[in-house]
């Protein structure tokens, strides 16, 4: 299930269009610890586990639920108006 944890965390900062510095910025640490969570160089404790998911608003419970189905259970909506988005230039269609 920890293997989900990386994939679940980038998923969602490209769903709120961030990155791993604003990730580690709301942490408190530095990005190198998130750089080597999200390579799966170290697994982050569950106090930081907590602390990822409040970062995005969500709840723990959330988060656990996301690693257990995996990061596509909860597809990112699509770009609105010929806004692309930040991380992989995709743009959406006009409302």
């Amino acid at each position: 299930m920890f293997e989900a944890f990386p994939l679940v965390v980038q998923a969602e900062l490209h769903r709120i269009g961030e990155n791993q510095r604003w990730l580690a910025e709301q942490l408190g640490i530095s990005h190198v610890s998130v750089s080597n969570w999200l390579g799966g160089k170290r697994r982050p404790s569950a106090e930081s586990m907590e602390a990822v998911a409040r970062a995005f608003g969500r709840s723990a419970s959330w988060l656990l639920e996301q690693m257990e189905l995996g990061p596509l259970a909860t597809p990112a909506p699509a770009p609105v108006d010929d806004e692309a988005c930040p991380q992989c230039g995709r743009k959406g269609e006009a409302a």
